[in-house]
C-alpha cells in the first residue's frame, strides 16, 4: 500500500489523502478520518480495494463489504447502499476511486469513494427499474455501462451509460445481440473494450462486445464454454485477459473460462472455483493480476455462501480460498468492483 500524502483542504474544511499507486503514477483521493504528524487513518489501499454490495440472505441486503485484494483474509464492513437490494451491477473509474452500483429491482444508481469506507450516496437513475444487469467501464477514461437485465417480466437488450465522475441519470448506449439477464460484464480497462457473457434467456452462451467510449449496438464476440447464467466476470485490465466463473444451467457450475478481450473468439477453460456456485460477484486489482469471486449460492450448502476465492488471472489453474464475506449471501450477481 502506498503511503498517502496529507493536506488540509480549506474549501472542504477537512484533511484529504492523496495516495499514489506504485510506479504507475495513478492517484487515489480519500477523506481522512483523522490526521496528525503526517499520519492518516480511514484510507484503504489505492488500486487494491475490492467492494461487494447488496445481495440476499432471506432479506434484501444493503451491506457493502471490502477487502484488500492482494492480501487474503475476511472481508470487513464498508457501509451500506442507499436501499437494500440484490441483483445489482457494479463498476468504477479505476484509480480515480469512484464505484457505482446500479439496479437491483430498482432504477437507483448509488456511488461510493472506494478508498473511504462509508455509506453510499445517490448518483442518479437508470432508465427503468431492473435486476440482473451486467456492468463494466473503461477505467480512468470514466465511462460506465450497464447492459441487459430483467424488467416488467421481460429480459432486456438495452445498454445504458454514465460518466462515473459526474452525477446524473444513465443514457441510451445501444443494444445487446440477445435480450438476457443474469449476465456478468468486464473490460480491458482504458483499452476500451467491454464484454458481456452468458445470461438467462434459454441459457445463452453468447459473449458480446462493445467499444465503451462509442455508443452503438454490441457485436458477437464468441461463446462461453458452457451455456449459463448468474456467473461472475473480471479481468486483469489492460493486460487483456477476462475470466468468467461459476453459474447455473440447471446445475451448479464451478467452471472458470477465460478470453483475450481484444481478440474475438470462444472462451477456453481456465480451471474451477473451490465450490460450484451461481449468483456470485467478481472483481480484481487490475494489472496486479489477482481476481476474486465472492458470495453466491453454493452446491455444498445448497444455500447462501460467504466464501471468497482468488485466482492469478494470467495463470491457468483452480481458485484458492481467500476468506469470507461478512455475511453469507446470494444474488450478488455483478455487484463487485475495485479501485484498480
Amino acid at each position: 500500500m502506498a503511503i498517502p500524502k496529507i493536506y488540509f483542504d480549506n474549501t472542504e474544511g477537512k484533511w484529504i489523502a492523496v495516495n499514489k499507486k506504485g510506479n504507475s503514477g495513478a492517484i487515489c483521493f480519500g477523506d481522512c478520518t483523522s490526521s496528525s504528524s503526517g499520519n492518516c487513518t480511514g484510507i484503504l489501499p489505492c488500486g487494491d480495494t475490492g467492494v461487494f454490495g447488496g445481495g440476499k440472505n432471506g432479506n434484501n441486503l444493503s451491506t457493502i463489504d471490502y477487502i484488500t485484494i492482494s492480501t487474503p483474509g475476511n472481508a470487513q464492513n464498508f457501509g451500506d447502499l442507499t436501499v437494500a437490494r440484490y441483483g445489482l451491477g457494479a463498476t468504477s473509474n479505476g484509480t480515480n476511486d469512484r464505484g457505482v452500483f446500479g439496479g437491483g429491482y430498482s432504477y437507483i444508481i448509488d456511488y461510493i469513494t472506494i478508498s473511504t469506507p462509508g455509506n453510499a450516496k445517490k448518483f442518479g437513475n437508470l432508465s427503468v427499474a431492473k435486476y440482473g444487469l451486467g456492468a463494466t467501464s473503461n477505467g480512468t477514461n470514466d465511462r460506465g455501462v450497464f447492459g441487459g437485465g430483467y424488467s416488467n417480466k421481460n429480459s432486456m437488450y438495452s445498454i445504458e451509460y454514465i460518466t462515473i465522475s459526474t452525477l446524473g441519470n444513465a443514457q441510451d448506449f445501444g443494444d445487446l445481440t440477445v435480450a438476457r439477464y443474469g449476465l456478468p460484464a468486464t473490460s480491458n480497462g482504458t483499452n476500451d473494450r467491454g464484454v458481456f457473457g452468458g445470461g438467462n434467456g434459454g441459457y445463452p452462451n453468447t459473449i458480446d462486445y462493445i467499444t465503451i467510449s462509442t455508443p452503438g449496438n454490441a457485436k458477437n464476440f464468441g461463446n462461453m464454454s458452457v451455456s449459463r447464467h448468474s456467473s461472475a466476470a473480471t479481468s486483469n485490465g489492460t493486460n487483456d485477459r477476462g475470466v468468467f466463473g461459476g453459474g447455473w444451467n440447471g446445475n451448479y457450475l464451478s467452471v472458470i473460462d477465460y478470453i483475450t478481450i481484444s481478440i474475438p473468439g470462444n472462451a477456453q477453460n481456465f480451471g474451477n472455483l473451490s465450490v460450484a456456485k451461481y449468483g456470485l460477484a467478481a472483481t480484481s486489482n487490475g494489472i496486479n493480476d489477482r481476481g476474486v469471486f465472492g458470495g453466491g449460492y453454493d452446491e455444498v450448502s445448497a444455500s447462501n455462501s460467504d466464501i471468497i476465492d482468488y485466482i492469478t488471472i494470467s495463470t491457468l489453474g483452480n481458485a484458492q480460498d481467500f476468506g469470507d464475506l461478512t455475511i453469507a449471501r446470494g444474488d450478488l450477481l455483478d455487484a463487485a468492483t475495485s479501485n484498480a
